[in-house]
């Protein structure tokens, strides 16, 4: 697991970089699983992987992962594990054209796509109705974010645990430009988000990099102020460089602590 993290890290891209192959799949990791494909209302299949609780205790939570613009779910399978040795659900899931979901024709340049919206709400709707769980909530990375905050139109939701969170779309186009000279491109989006970031009323756990110049400290202190539910973690590192930066014993054990907390404080 802390190889696939690694390898993830050589990944991660600042645009849309999808990865086919799988690093590891959950029974390879000892991870018990269901495999399922949730259809998107538009005709897209998206492929799942459902880790259920590997503990006595089963917290009848379940967890999202909305993962940034690189990679697949396989590398979020050391997350996935944490959780599932806590007592909650993890659902990995890949976006379309990502991983073994189906093909669709993306441009490497663009920092998001409005269908990644549909497909977060289609295994919100199919956590929600398939499982015996009480509360469901996301955990988003990067470009994970802005999914999950434009998600929240439609989808209600009882947490969000968030790092390298996004606070307007088009800063960050800005900020490519300035830092990496680099032309990244939008959808036509309506102008909301920022209204729609700052409506959300549910418990929020987030993860600010001091040095993160993407998604920065001030923009997570803007967004956490925005509501008394929202709650900030900060690390002395760059972007979605917690679970490296908050790490003592082994690998992100204090990062997985400050999520394991939040989530109980849910109960």
């Amino acid at each position: 697991l802390i190889i696939i993290c690694f390898i993830f890290l050589e990944i991660h891209a600042f645009c849309i970089k999808p990865e086919r192959n799988y690093a590891a799949t959950p029974d390879s990791l000892g991870l018990p699983y269901k495999n399922v494909t949730i259809i998107t209302p538009d005709g897209f299949d998206l492929n799942c992987w459902i880790i259920p609780p590997t503990s006595i205790i089963d917290k009848k939570t379940s967890v999202v992962i909305a993962y940034p613009d690189a990679g697949n779910m396989s590398y979020y399978l050391y997350y996935a594990a944490m959780l599932a040795r806590n007592g909650y659900t993890a659902v990995l899931f890949d976006y379309r054209g990502f991983g073994k979901s189906a093909d669709f024709k993306m441009k490497s340049e663009m920092l998001f796509y409005s269908e990644f919206v549909i497909d977060l709400e289609s295994v919100i709707k199919w956590t929600k109705t398939n499982s015996q769980n009480t509360k469901t909530g996301v955990w988003a990375l990067s470009m994970g974010t802005i999914i999950t905050t434009l998600v929240t139109k439609t989808e209600t939701l009882d947490f969000i645990i968030a790092e390298g969170y996004v606070c307007s779309p088009d800063t960050i186009k800005d900020r490519y430009k300035r830092i990496f000279n680099k032309e990244i491109m939008l959808p036509n989006e309506d102008k909301s988000y920022a209204i729609i970031l700052n409506d959300i009323n549910i418990k929020m756990l987030i993860f600010g990099g001091l040095k993160d110049e993407i998604t920065t400290i001030a923009d997570v202190k803007k967004i956490a102020g925005q509501n008394p539910k929202r709650q900030i973690v900060e690390y002395d590192g760059k972007h979605l460089q917690a679970l490296w930066v908050l790490t003592d014993k082994e690998m992100g054990d204090l990062y997985f602590k400050k999520v394991i907390d939040f989530l109980t404080e849910l109960d």
